[in-house]
């Protein structure tokens, strides 16, 4: 947005898997979790369309920026065994 335009902040320097930058690296990792060969064989098609369609050199050149109030595995707060 236009009111982030310009922001930097030390914190915003750091990575994730749910950075679409990782798509293709993150996903062909987590291939062994599938133990359906059929599924399996399905989710590497995907990831070889998305890294073809989207390839590093396409995706560093789109804008990107700092966002906030998404829901990941790094913002989810927790009270007990319940997310608050």
């Amino acid at each position: 947005t236009s009111a982030l335009a310009g922001f930097s902040d030390p914190g915003a320097a750091w990575d994730w898997d749910w950075n679409m930058k990782h798509v293709v690296r993150v996903c062909n990792e987590k291939l062994p979790y599938i133990s359906c060969p059929e599924r399996a064989s399905l989710a590497r098609h995907f990831i070889a369309s998305y890294g073809e369609a989207l390839p590093s050199e396409v995706m560093d050149a789109l804008p990107h920026s700092i966002i906030h109030s998404d829901i990941n595995d790094t913002n989810l707060l927790f009270e007990g065994g319940r997310i608050a």
